[in-house]
């Protein structure tokens, strides 16, 4: 298997890890989502993943996200 390390590595993106506690206000949503990218001003850009999950949604939502970063199409998505 692909390291999800070195592909963010790679991509220049930063691994934000959270529980579903620390953003209460999008809890039921990021229990269905898991992961979401944020990108700055600059172009970089922040994964932020639930680490809720079991692992293998954890990783997939990684390279989702990171799918995501690379689509010429979802560079104005945030």
């Amino acid at each position: 298997p692909l390291d999800e390390n070195k592909v963010l590595e790679h991509l220049k993106l930063n691994l934000e890890t959270f529980d579903g506690s620390k953003y209460p206000d999008i809890r039921e949503e990021l229990q269905k989502a898991c992961s979401w990218l944020k990108r700055d001003a600059n172009g970089k850009g922040t994964i932020a993943l639930n680490i809720d999950m079991p692992i293998s949604r954890r990783r997939f939502s990684i390279f989702h996200e990171c799918g995501h970063f690379v689509l010429p199409w979802h560079s104005d998505v945030n």
